[in-house]
């Protein structure tokens, strides 16, 4: 391990933009990285390369990290700290993803009681306002997924799925 003051310089030399130092720290994230991989777990080992896990931390790093770094504490300590914090960053993404893919399976189709006609359907839809209208008639009549429906209407999924939520609370009100 090098002392404090050789490790000052390489991240000083980093500033500077001097190739050596660069390719050291990046060197030093890869092992990082491929240490943090390798302890995550068997769950996590499919899920994360620590190729992508490296390659994320160091333009993470030499985009705002490489500027932020107040002098405080080891810099190895500071780059380790760095890809912790990216992997955990994309292992949280990961299961979020799954989880929003896992949704938009379970809400594609939606059954309507043998008890609704129709008739009783589009007299319902008419009390609608027109946005909750097509809304509903896109997502559950014409089976058109939630992320195509964000794509038309210029919306993040997650807003398509809480309005067609409101769309469905206020039929369901119309229809009682």
């Amino acid at each position: 391990m090098e002392s404090q003051g050789q490790e000052s310089s390489r991240f000083d030399a980093a500033r500077r933009g001097e190739r050596w130092a660069e390719e050291e720290i990046h060197a030093l994230i890869e092992g990082f990285a491929r240490h943090a991989c390798s302890r995550s777990g068997p769950r996590l080992a499919a899920d994360l390369a620590w190729e992508d896990v490296a390659q994320e931390a160091s333009v993470n790093f030499f985009s705002v990290g490489l500027s932020q770094y107040g002098g405080q504490g080891s810099e190895e300590s500071y780059l380790y700290t760095l890809v912790k914090t990216t992997l955990l960053q994309r292992v949280r993404g990961a299961d979020r993803r799954k989880k929003r893919e896992e949704l938009s399976v379970s809400f594609q189709r939606v059954a309507l009681p043998a008890s609704f006609d129709r008739l009783e359907v589009d007299s319902i839809l008419a009390l609608l306002d027109e946005i909750c209208r097509e809304l509903l008639r896109q997502s559950f009549l014409s089976d058109t997924p939630y992320p195509q429906l964000a794509a038309r209407m210029g919306l993040a999924e997650s807003s398509v799925r809480a309005k067609v939520s409101r769309c469905l609370r206020r039929a369901r009100e119309l229809a009682a």
